[in-house]
């Protein structure tokens, strides 16, 4: 979406307020990380930083920044990941299960009681080797594309989340581990810098920095300040093919967006230091 956007910004059909709505209200993979095990946090933070985006890009627009498209480019198409592969449909057929298993757990379904740990922990574990198989055997400069196949798109996107996930889990709890740092004292002597903290991560392109923004938020090393503030300020993976296309006003953007991430993240950081903690 971000990358449309940015292409009809270049043509000249829309403002750079749409360019600032769209890099704000994206959250990028950490969002899914986020619907996974905080969906209560979710509801609150996604509409919020779709409300922010809305309104930057408004007040943007009514001020008239950069309302001229600076450069004329093609739109580079992503390379394509190619046909159906066999491990497209295999990461597809164990990942049903897993999902109808999912449901029933966050529904609290009685069938859900039925699963035996066995089979639970046997369709996990294969999907996650299956996962981490299709990642490491993937073209590094394939990106999935539209006209890819959906069980290709699925396992592709999905895989990769799931290995920032874990990689971002695997730091934290090493870190813990072999440091003997406790994040929790280490980061509540600096209580003050975490939003604009969360808010500087958030330039860097890549889900991978936000996915580990969002795993501090996870296990209350990190309040929920710095997690809206990274929210609204980071652009996920869109950031790369906008840099692409149109390298000055995707970095304008980027930029812009830190104004209402900063007034955001500190608002909840003054007025509601406990809020979704």
């Amino acid at each position: 979406g971000a990358v449309v956007v940015v292409a009809a910004y270049s043509s000249g059909h829309v403002g750079f307020g749409a360019v600032v709505a769209t890099l704000t209200a994206t959250m990028g993979d950490a969002a899914f990380l986020l619907i996974a095990t905080r969906p209560d946090a979710a509801v609150v933070l996604l509409p919020i930083s779709l409300t922010v985006g809305i309104l930057s890009g408004w007040l943007v627009d009514f001020l008239g920044l950069f309302n001229a498209p600076v450069a004329q480019g093609a739109c580079a198409q992503p390379n394509r990941v190619g046909r159906l592969r066999k491990r497209d449909l295999a990461y597809v057929a164990v990942a049903l299960p897993g999902l109808v298993i999912g449901i029933l757990q966050l529904t609290q379904s009685p069938l859900y009681d039925a699963i035996t740990p066995d089979l639970f922990n046997a369709i996990g574990l294969t999907g996650v080797l299956l996962g981490i198989a299709i990642w490491v055997t993937s073209p590094v400069g394939a990106m999935t594309h539209a006209e890819d196949h959906p069980a290709t798109r699925v396992a592709e996107e999905t895989n990769f989340i799931v290995i920032w996930v874990i990689g971002a889990y695997l730091a934290y709890d090493y870190l813990v581990e072999f440091s003997g740092l406790d994040l929790r004292i280490l980061f509540s002597s600096v209580a003050w810098a975490l939003p604009l903290m969360g808010v500087v991560v958030g330039f860097v392109p890549g889900c991978g920095p936000q996915v580990l923004v969002t795993t501090l938020y996870l296990n209350g090393v990190v309040p929920f300040s710095t997690l809206i503030g990274n929210a609204i300020s980071n652009d996920g993976d869109a950031l790369f093919p906008a840099i692409a296309l149109n390298p000055r006003i995707a970095i304008m953007a980027t930029l812009v967006s830190a104004v209402p991430a900063l007034i955001v993240a500190y608002g909840f950081y003054f007025f509601a230091p406990g809020f979704m903690n």
